[in-house]
C-alpha cells in the first residue's frame, strides 16, 4: 500500500545524488516512522561516515539498529551498542545515550553491562528522571528473579 510506495520513494531519494546531513537525517526519520529500519540505519550510517562526531546521528543509528533487532533475527545488537557507546563518549551528559545503551545491553541479555552502564549514567546525572525510572525497572526485575 502507501507505506510500500513511501518506502520505494525514500529509498530512491537516498540513491539519488548527494545529500547533506539535514536531508539524510530527515529521510532517516521518515524511514524510521514507516518501520524501514534497515534503510534508516543506512541513512544514519552515511551521516556518521561523513562526521563521526555527530552524536545525534549515532543516537538515531543505534535506535534504528535496535528496532531492526526487534523485527529480525539479524545479530545487530553489537552494532547498536557500539552506536550508543559513541553517544556516551561524544556527549557524556546526554541521559538518553546512557538510557539507550543500558536498554540495549539489557535487550541483548547482558544484564551486568546494563547495570554498569546505568550506574555510570546515574553517577553523571543522579537526578535525571529517565535514568532513575530505568533504575527502578531494573530493581523490579531483580526482585522478580528472587521471588
Amino acid at each position: 500500500g502507501q507505506t510500500d510506495t513511501a518506502l520505494h520513494h525514500l529509498r530512491a531519494e537516498l540513491m539519488l545524488g548527494s545529500h547533506g546531513r539535514a536531508d539524510l537525517m530527515q529521510i532517516g526519520h521518515l524511514l524510521l516512522d514507516i518501520h524501514a529500519f534497515d534503510a534508516a540505519s543506512a541513512c544514519y550510517r552515511r551521516i556518521v561516515d561523513i562526521d563521526p562526531t555527530d552524536a545525534a546521528a549515532w543516537q538515531n543509528l543505534g535506535v534504528a539498529l535496535a528496532r531492526e533487532c526487534e523485527s529480525a533475527a539479524a545479530p545487530l545488537w553489537p552494532a547498536a551498542i557500539e552506536a550508543f557507546e559513541q553517544v556516551t563518549r561524544l556527549r557524556p551528559l546526554d541521559a538518553t545515550g546512557w538510557y539507550n545503551l543500558a536498554l540495549a545491553h539489557a535487550d541483548h541479555g547482558n544484564w551486568p553491562a546494563a547495570q554498569t552502564t546505568l550506574r555510570h549514567g546515574l553517577a553523571l546525572l543522579p537526578a535525571h528522571r529517565q535514568l532513575t525510572t530505568l533504575a527502578k525497572r531494573f530493581k523490579l526485575r531483580r526482585l522478580r528473579q528472587w521471588l
